[in-house]
């Protein structure tokens, strides 16, 4: 197994004898300016950044959270939608919070500010000061992968977390949070190692599975997630 080396400035990557752990350049004056990531072959540690505690999104930039859509705008009313969950999302465009019920996923429910559909079939990403209105309180199980798009392991799994949330589409909410652009959220739970794979059920995350464990490790932490629902 390689070890892996990441130019954080350039975006490089480099290679170098296997170790799991590397405290020093070794007198080798070629890697002054690169920084030690440990890569393992499963998972990926996180960058050191994304544990500094500094912002990584310019506050300039976030807007302050919209007051949230009654459900009735996304269609259907009380009677309708029974005693189904619901969940707040913001708006991928202008980020606008919408409560949204779990029976509407699959009919492409529209935003109340700009109109653009929510494209519930398949992952939705959560920004860091969306995660617990959006995760924390929602009424729906949440099965939560925590990535980063230079992990390669990350990116096996995609297509895994794609096929569950298309095939239960209204049972669960699979969510993607960047651990680069969410600092805070990922040393809550002391993200170590990723992908991680957290199941969150009434505010609390229950279960978590780490590393590219594969299509049926996933599936199983799923249905455990749709039971009852």
């Amino acid at each position: 197994m390689e070890k892996v080396f990441e130019d954080e400035s350039r975006g490089l990557t480099r290679t170098a004898e296997p170790a799991f752990q590397r405290t020093g350049h070794h007198g080798d004056s070629r890697f002054d300016h690169v920084e030690d990531t440990v890569v393992r072959q499963s998972q990926c540690l996180p960058r050191p950044t994304t544990y500094t505690g500094a912002a990584i999104l310019p506050t300039g930039n976030r807007e302050e959270p919209a007051k949230i859509t009654p459900p009735s705008s996304l269609g259907g009313g009380a009677g309708e939608r029974g005693s189904m969950p619901n969940v707040t999302l913001a708006c991928q465009f202008c980020q606008k919070l919408n409560k949204i019920d779990a029976a509407r996923f699959g009919d492409k429910p529209k935003c109340a500010e700009c109109e653009r559909p929510f494209l519930l079939d398949r992952p939705v990403k959560v920004l860091e000061e969306h995660f617990d209105q959006t995760v924390l309180k929602s009424e729906l199980p949440v099965l939560v992968d925590f990535y980063a798009d230079w992990c390669g392991p990350c990116k096996a799994m995609a297509p895994f977390l794609d096929e569950i949330a298309r095939d239960k589409t209204g049972k669960i909410l699979i969510a993607k949070v960047d651990t680069d652009r969410s600092p805070e959220v990922s040393r809550r739970y002391n993200i170590k190692g990723i992908p991680f794979f957290g199941r969150f059920e009434h505010g609390e995350m229950v279960k978590s599975l780490v590393g590219a464990v594969g299509k049926e490790a996933l599936e199983e932490l799923a249905e455990e997630m749709g039971e009852g629902i």
